[in-house]
């Protein structure tokens, strides 16, 4: 099994990792970029913050980059679908480790009843016993609905799913912005893909390790670059995708699986004419789980929720004025949409920390 690519890495001294902050920390002086850009607008940014650390994308397999050398193309929908659903399900029950507890992170679009109507055939398959430790579906606050009738469609028990939609609104990024440094610098107000997992480990309904993780990660921006006009995908992947913010999120899991960019069904993809990468998980969804295609999904620009409560309690001035304010101007971001602001905010978090460890950052 392999990905197109799953992570960025920073390295120094001959050691990599895909978090900063541990790159960061075995270093006794570290120096700020002066130009350095959190890449906000676009969710991207091809450099380290630090004079010190590099940074790289992690390298796209030959296997996946050879791919649509000399393949023909073509579209055959009662052909093509099943075949994606197929290859989405094997790599699901390649991947599966029975020893682990399984997270599938899971919002109301396409890629995730893909992959959680997957795992419902491979139960029919292979038994509840194939379930192994056990299997938990988190979802956030403002899919919840959406997502709580999709689970229920599919026939999942209620102790198997739950979203985070304890508290009021501007409260939820609370527990993501309390940790941001681990994901620093990123342009969004908190690791999903990390609280949401710590949340349900506080209310006892997930072990703290031996977790498995499996998320639609990549699959809107990857199958979108192999349906484009042939050959423009490489350069996609080879860059933008390879330095794509989401690349740069540690997971709280000893695993993390992304069926929906596995190179089998990017092999397939490779073969497909141009065409909508949405209309097409579209259909796959429809194929894999037609008893839930009525439920609409969150629209994708459903991203900028109040925050009022947690700019006094986290975007205090001590950030702005101490560590953020010596680069450039800042001010504390207002919803919780993409932008430069919450990559300031991670980094100066970042900066307090590793200072209050004995780092010299200057």
């Amino acid at each position: 099994m392999i990905y197109a690519n799953v992570t960025r890495l920073y390295c120094a001294n001959g050691t990599c990792s895909p978090s900063l902050y541990s790159v960061a920390k075995t270093l006794p002086v570290l120096t700020l970029k002066r130009d350095f850009s959190c890449g906000g607008n676009n969710g991207t940014w091809e450099d380290s913050p630090f004079q010190e650390i590099g940074n790289k994308p992690a390298p796209v397999p030959p296997l996946v980059r050879d791919l649509t050398n000399g393949t023909q193309r073509h579209l055959d929908w009662q052909v093509t679908v099943p075949a994606l659903f197929d290859a989405v399900r094997q790599s699901i029950e390649v991947s599966w480790r029975p020893e682990a507890f399984h997270v599938i992170f899971h919002s109301s679009g396409y890629d995730s009843r893909i992959i959680s109507a997957a795992i419902k055939q491979l139960i029919l398959k292979n038994g509840k016993d194939w379930l192994g430790q056990g299997i938990l579906f988190l979802s956030n606050r403002w899919e919840a609905t959406q997502f709580e009738a999709i689970m229920q469609a599919q026939g999942w028990d209620v102790g198997q799913y739950i979203a985070f939609t304890e508290g009021p609104d501007d409260e939820h990024f609370a527990l993501g912005l309390s940790d941001l440094w681990a994901s620093a610098p990123l342009p969004i107000p908190g690791n999903l893909w990390r609280y949401l997992i710590q949340w349900a480990q506080g209310k006892g309904m997930l072990p703290n390790s031996n977790l498995q993780v499996y998320t639609g990660l990549w699959a809107n921006e990857a199958w979108n670059a192999f349906l484009s006009v042939p050959n423009r995908w490489r350069g996609f992947v080879e860059t933008w995708y390879g330095y794509n913010c989401m690349a740069a999120l540690p997971v709280l899991a000893e695993w993390v699986e992304y069926p929906l960019v596995d190179s089998s069904v990017l092999e397939r993809l490779s073969r497909i004419m141009p065409c909508s990468g949405d209309m097409l998980r579209a259909r796959v969804a429809q194929f894999a789980d037609p008893d839930t295609i009525h439920i609409e999904r969150v629209p994708y620009d459903d991203r900028k929720h109040a925050l009022a409560g947690l700019q006094r309690v986290y975007l205090g001035k001590r950030y702005a004025d101490t560590y953020v304010a010596q680069i450039r101007p800042w001010v504390a971001p207002s919803t919780s949409e993409f932008s430069d602001a919450w990559g300031w905010y991670g980094l100066a978090r970042l900066v307090d920390r590793l200072r209050g460890e004995g780092v010299d950052v200057s």
